[in-house]
Formats: C-alpha cells, structure tokens, sequence
C-alpha cells in the first residue's frame, strides 16, 4: 500500500492513496500543529563514510528536535531490497536514542535477526550486527544541524525529520521489575510523545531477536490518546517465528516470542513531566526511550494540524 498526503483542514489530513490491498489495514497518525509549530523541513541525505563532523544546512532554520528514519537502502528513491531493515532516531540536541532492527532474508537452516537500542541518533550494522555507521547529534546550528560520526561506512541513505516550535525532551528509561508507576522529567508540561523500545534491556551492541515498538501519547484537554505497535522475530529458528502487534489503549507493550504482554504502559501528565503505569510487568527492566513534546516557551498552543507522521501499518 502507499498514500501521499494530499491536504489539511482545520481538523484532519486528507491522504491520496494510489495503492490498496483493499484489506482493511489499521494505521495510526501522529498530528502536531498549531503555532508552536514554526518550521518542518524532510530531507534525504547520505551517511558519512568519514568520522568527524558534519554539517547539513538542507532546513534552513534551527530546529528544536530531530527524527531519522531508514532501511539501511543506498540507491535511490523509491528504494527496494532483500532483508527487513528498520532505523529510528530521535534527538533533542542533547540527548540521542536510535533503535536499528534486522532480519535476513532466504535463510534456509536458521533465522538471523538481531535489534540493538542505543545512545546513538543514527545506529546501523551489516548483516550479522557488526556495526557500520554511528552518529550522535552534534548541535542544532541556526541554518540546521551537525552530526559526529564515530563510526562511519558505506554512504547509506536516511531520512532526517527537523522541527522546530516545541520544546523537546529525549528521555531513556527502564521498564520497572514490578507493577508501578514510573514518572519522567521533561522540564516542561508535555502536551505529546513518541515512545520506541527494542523490548530488551539496555544495551550498545546488537543482540539476537528482532524486536521493535513505536507508541504514542497525547493530551488533549485532559484526555489522553495512546497507541502503539511492534513485532518480534526471534532468531535461530529453522521454522520462522515472527508475530506483531497493534494497540489503541497503551503507548509501551513489550511482549514475548509466545505473543504473551511482559509489560505495558498508559501514560499521563505528572507535573513537569510525564507517568507510566504499569501493569503485567515479569521482571525485566525492558528499556525504551520516549521524545516528550509540550508548547514554545511563553507560547499557546492551538490546534490546527501542521505535520503528520506515519508510524506503521499491519
């Protein structure tokens, strides 16, 4: 399937779709706008295949927070290839997180697939998890970002989200081991947020399993909005062993390779931040890493939509 987003109105995005399978397929939007929104800029670039830092003026305006997006793809747009590869960044300038998930294609005795969840804006491997390209945030630069690779590989091409208007907290927490609450400081009341997780803990180097969460949260007036997806792969299996998941009612769900919940999490305002409940905890501290949105500083915020951001489809 595929759509291009057509219009807004005052209350929704209109989306052209010039592909359906015609199923049904459930997808979640996530919508900020409003005057806090001053300036959105997409741009593709390509990786470095040097370390050092490197400067990208493609925005043409400071943003307050960034978001990377790619499958590991080094041809043109649009891109196709073998093998299922997924990478998510998120950075406020001054904190990182990126998850990169991977699962091989045509294996014929064993499954090969691995995840790793890191400090990293940009985080990417080959095809067994050795590492190829890393990159952190840099600074926010009046005409658009630098990035610092401490890695650097094969020119591979990403998708960089620069915004700028809200204020923006990355935050990397930890599942609790038990049933409770677990509250996150933004510095600021948060009015949004993106959560993403590799349902395993915390860790710099790619492990065995495919495993991949993205959720959101919204307050609107008081009422708040979550949904959340993911799957999982587990490796080294001679038969394939891959599930997914869709929810409207939490913004984290981890889950095992047997589709049974080992954790999930509402989410609401607590102060200057935010609270995850949790329920159905096993013990493991899962980690996830959320990017909390809330008004400019001394700004309203009002609510007509001014940027939309596709999470996935089942």
């Amino acid at each position: 399937e595929s759509a291009a987003l057509d219009s807004y109105s005052a209350n929704r995005g209109s989306l052209d779709w010039t592909n359906s399978a015609n199923d049904g397929y459930s997808y979640f939007l996530m919508a900020l706008g409003g005057d806090d929104v001053e300036n959105i800029s997409i741009d593709h670039i390509t990786t470095s295949t040097s370390t050092g830092d490197v400067s990208y003026t493609g925005p043409g305006f400071q943003p307050d927070f960034l978001i990377c997006l790619g499958t590991s793809g080094t041809g043109s747009l649009p891109y196709t290839s073998n093998h299922m590869a997924c990478q998510i960044g998120i950075s406020d300038g001054a904190t990182d997180a990126g998850i990169y998930a991977v699962s091989l294609d045509g294996r014929s005795s064993a499954s090969v697939t691995f995840s790793v969840m890191s400090t990293n804006f940009i985080h990417l491997t080959g095809g067994f998890g050795s590492d190829t390209t890393r990159a952190t945030v840099k600074s926010l630069d009046s005409s658009g970002y630098t990035l610092n690779y401490n890695l650097a590989g094969t020119a591979t091409r990403v998708t960089i989200i620069a915004v700028k208007g809200p204020q923006a907290k990355v935050v990397t927490t930890t599942q609790p081991t038990s049933n409770t609450t677990n509250d996150l400081s933004a510095g600021f009341v948060p009015k949004a947020g993106l959560c993403m997780g590799a349902m395993k803990t915390s860790s710099q180097t790619a492990s065995d399993n495919n495993r991949f969460t993205i959720g959101t949260w919204t307050d609107t007036g008081g009422s708040n909005h979550m949904d959340s997806i993911g799957w999982m792969d587990e490796d080294n299996q001679s038969t394939s062993d891959v599930d997914r998941y869709i929810s409207n009612a939490y913004s984290i769900k981890n889950y095992d390779h047997t589709q049974s919940v080992v954790g999930q999490a509402t989410v609401a305002v607590q102060g200057n931040g935010i609270r995850e409940t949790w329920t159905s905890t096993n013990g493991t501290e899962y980690a996830h890493s959320w990017l909390l949105l809330g008004d400019a500083a001394s700004a309203a915020t009002t609510t007509n939509e001014a940027f939309l951001l596709f999470l996935d489809n089942l």
